[in-house]
Order: structure tokens, then C-alpha cells, then sequence
């Protein structure tokens, strides 16, 4: 070896590796205080059920009155019922129902983007239905935070998707 090149033995002379290895120790501390800390919030849910609530689930959705040859299928939503009604040949409604689902006629907001948009009470709940530019239309229970929507080529699949959807509360 000569002068200019050092073993790794050189360079560790004269160090002391109890603080370093201190530092590590500390380090390893404060992340497992941090975790520790933060599983303390973790506590176990209770889910309380009110049974005069009329809870929106698939249940629900089962109860739609789907016209002749329509069928619904379910998908996995993260935070969300999602799904879609449809048939072969025929309209597909698409679907997202729950508290984070939103509000999805909001996107039809100004005369640009929509051709129309009505509110209308059925029973104890109103409905926003809007159609939009790109032949969209979208129902929205609001109260319920249901939406509904679907791509449609004429009036006829207007009539079809009013006449399924409105059957949702």
C-alpha cells in the first residue's frame, strides 16, 4: 500500500464508533416512538345501527324496478357502492352511491356544459337530473348521495334511464 491510499483500518483509527453507533440507537428510538404513538389512535370502531335509519345499500338497489332485459352488476368500490344497470344491445347506467361518492350533476353547473337541469321531489327526496353536451344525462339524489348516470343516444334511452333510476328511493 503506499501513502496516498488508506486502509479502512487507517481511517477508523483514532474514532470512537460508540457515537455513531449512539446515534443509530437514537434514531431506531425515535422511529419506533413515532409508531408507537401512532397506533395508540388505532382503537377498535364501534358501529352502532339505528334501526329506524334507511340505510342506501345494494339492498336498496335491489328494489329499482330494471325494465325487461336489464340486470345490475356491482363493482369494487373503495368508499363507494359502484356498479352499473345494463343490458346487451341496450343503455348501461353507471352508479355511485355513498357519503364520498359527491355530487355528480354538479359537473353540468353552467349553460356550456349542459343542454338542461331540473330539481324534482319524488316521495321524500329530491332528484337533480341534468343533461349535458356529450348526450350524458345524470341524476343525482342529493340527501341520498346517489348518482346515477349514462351516455344516451335518444330520447328513448332518456325514458328508459327515467324510468329505472326514478325508482331508486
Amino acid at each position: 500500500m503506499n501513502e496516498t491510499t488508506n486502509s479502512r483500518s487507517d481511517l477508523n483509527k483514532g474514532r470512537n464508533p460508540k457515537p455513531v453507533k449512539a446515534l443509530k440507537c437514537l434514531f431506531l428510538t425515535i422511529v419506533l416512538a413515532t409508531i408507537q404513538s401512532s397506533c395508540a389512535y388505532l382503537q377498535p370502531i364501534s358501529l352502532e345501527y339505528d334501526e329506524n335509519t334507511e340505510l342506501r345499500s345494494p339492498d336498496n338497489l335491489d328494489k329499482m324496478e330494471l325494465l325487461e332485459g336489464y340486470g345490475r352488476i356491482s363493482h369494487q368500490g373503495i368508499d363507494t357502492i359502484v356498479g352499473e344497470i345494463t343490458k346487451n344491445g341496450g343503455l348501461t347506467i353507471r352508479y355511485g352511491i355513498g357519503e364520498l361518492s359527491g355530487n355528480f350533476v354538479d359537473q353540468c353547473g353552467n349553460q356550456t356544459e349542459c343542454l338542461w337541469k331540473r330539481t324534482q321531489r319524488f316521495g321524500d327526496h329530491d332528484v337533480v337530473i341534468a343533461l349535458t353536451n356529450d348526450r350524458t344525462i345524470i341524476a343525482t339524489f342529493p340527501d341520498l348521495h346517489a348518482n346515477f348516470f349514462a351516455r344516451v343516444k335518444n330520447e328513448e334511452q332518456i325514458a328508459e334511464f327515467l324510468l329505472m333510476v326514478l325508482t331508486y328511493p
